[in-house]
């Protein structure tokens, strides 16, 4: 028989509550693990993002944003954002400047891992200005962080635009100059076509600050030919020395802004006649008509119906422009009919507003550029200065100014002038006149695209382009 002995080992175990509180710490534990290994394995296959802008720092002249990406999966950084949203300025990531608060073309492209400084210039804030900058990530991923600035910044390069080219203006003459319309000259020696818009939509002048802009207009732009002709209206050009403005490209979200009646002392490009004073009962000689692809003013004599006798006078008086000396009258203009040059009597002149009659009255001086037996000519005071070429029906350029108590006229490459006898009187007004005689059952005229009205000194101020300036 078998008893009961006391001196044997007793049985150990675990009690139930125990047993129970230790099941359930494996159980979390195990969910824990499984949680980190699953998420884990999701990040690896999807990512996540975190790009944060981890420091700011001011420099002489722009801010820096440093960035990082914390997550597992690329990001791209395609919007800087500042508040407030008025703030002016550009930002540099990928070689490409963009405007603040503007989508990117090119996204920068950050990897897990690795940092990047956010260049921001021409930032136009004021000392003690608080920003507060947001990076966005295509993905949708926005981080922020906020600076009180410690000096002001102001820009120096025209927002927007990835090109420019300072221009030397040299004042010649020995007078101060204020408000003066300077031409500018491009080719495929000063300037590269591939980098601005093709119809030069795009172009931009601005003072020497880089940013102030400046009234321009386009007169002629030629990509295909590398070859254009603008004008820009200069401030203030002091004599003898030299002034600088910027030209800038490069900008394809860019709409022309050219503006004729900004730049010059008078500007029509006839869209209608309403800078104009048409006699009465000559309205059907003076008319808009669209050609060649452009409004233009059309100075015609019909068969049989007689020529316009009387001038088309312009509301404009020169009376602002301290007399006639020193002004210039510029158009586009083409004969048009059967044997263009045979007799077209044409005028266009500086002269008082006291009548419409023909050109032998009320004219100070002025240009002709055909009539029978006569060809370009420059008028003064009833007398004129014969040259040798004709117009044509092709467009050209004609222009006559006064100098140095001449007047002259350049037309198809000739240059002529002749001799004023008087003073010129202290104010004028434009006059255009035709009286073409038609040939048999059919009729001409003259077409005039543009005119305009600039000041002139001798020898006109000398322009140079400089080399080219790029922001990325």
């Amino acid at each position: 028989m078998t008893g009961y002995d006391e001196t044997s080992p007793k049985g150990v175990g675990i009690s139930p509550v125990v047993a129970t509180i230790i099941m359930i710490a494996i159980v979390i534990a195990l969910a824990i693990a499984a949680m980190y290994w699953l998420t884990g394995l999701v990040g690896l296959f999807t990512g996540y993002e975190d790009v944060r802008i981890t420091a700011i720092y001011e420099t002489q002249d722009h801010i820096e944003l440093v960035i990082k990406n914390f997550g597992t999966s690329p990001s791209m950084i395609d919007v800087l954002y500042a508040d407030p949203k008025n703030i002016w300025g550009v930002w540099n990531c990928s070689g490409r400047w963009y405007p603040l608060n503007t989508e990117a073309e090119e996204p920068y492209l950050l990897n897990p891992g690795e940092k990047a400084i956010i260049i921001v210039m021409d930032l136009r804030v004021n000392a003690g200005q608080m920003i507060e900058f947001k990076i966005h990530t295509s993905g949708g991923y926005v981080s922020s962080k906020s600076i009180a600035v410690s000096k002001s910044y102001r820009p120096s390069w025209l927002v927007g635009w990835r090109y420019r080219r300072a221009i030397t203006i040299e004042e010649r003459s020995g007078t101060s100059l204020s408000n003066f319309q300077v031409e500018v000259i491009l080719n495929r020696d000063n300037f590269d076509y591939s980098k601005a818009k093709d119809d030069g939509s795009d172009i931009r002048f601005t003072l020497e600050d880089g940013i102030t802009l400046l009234p321009y207009w386009i007169e002629y732009w030629n990509n295909p030919e590398g070859y254009s002709v603008i004008w820009v209206k200069v401030p203030e050009i002091p004599a003898s020395s030299e002034t600088k403005i910027y030209m800038y490209y490069g900008n394809q979200h860019a709409s022309y802004a050219g503006d004729g009646d900004a730049v010059f002392e008078f500007f029509d490009d006839f869209r209608d006649l309403d800078k104009w004073i048409v006699p009465s009962g000559y309205e059907e000689y003076y008319s808009i008509t669209y050609v060649d692809d452009k409004w233009c003013l059309n100075v015609t004599y019909k068969s049989g119906s007689g020529g316009p006798r009387r001038f088309l006078i312009s509301k404009f008086s020169t009376s602002g422009l301290n007399g006639l000396e020193g002004i210039r009258v510029r158009y586009n203009v083409r004969g048009y009919g059967e044997d263009v040059a045979e007799d077209m009597d044409d005028l266009v002149a500086v002269g008082n507003d006291d009548s419409y009659v023909s050109f032998k009255y009320n004219v100070y001086f002025g240009q002709r550029l055909g009539d029978y037996g006569q060809q370009h000519s420059v008028y003064v005071d009833g007398e004129y200065y014969e040259g040798n070429v004709e117009i044509t029906s092709e467009w050209r350029i004609a222009q006559f100014w006064t100098s140095n108590g001449r007047v002259y006229g350049k037309y198809r490459g000739e240059l002529i002038y002749k001799t004023l006898d008087a003073a010129l009187p202290d104010s004028g007004y434009l006059k255009i006149y035709a009286d073409p005689d038609p040939p048999p059952g059919g009729h001409r005229g003259i077409l005039i695209d543009y005119i305009f009205v600039t000041k002139y000194t001798y020898p006109q101020p000398y322009t140079t382009v400089g080399p080219e300036e790029s922001r990325g």
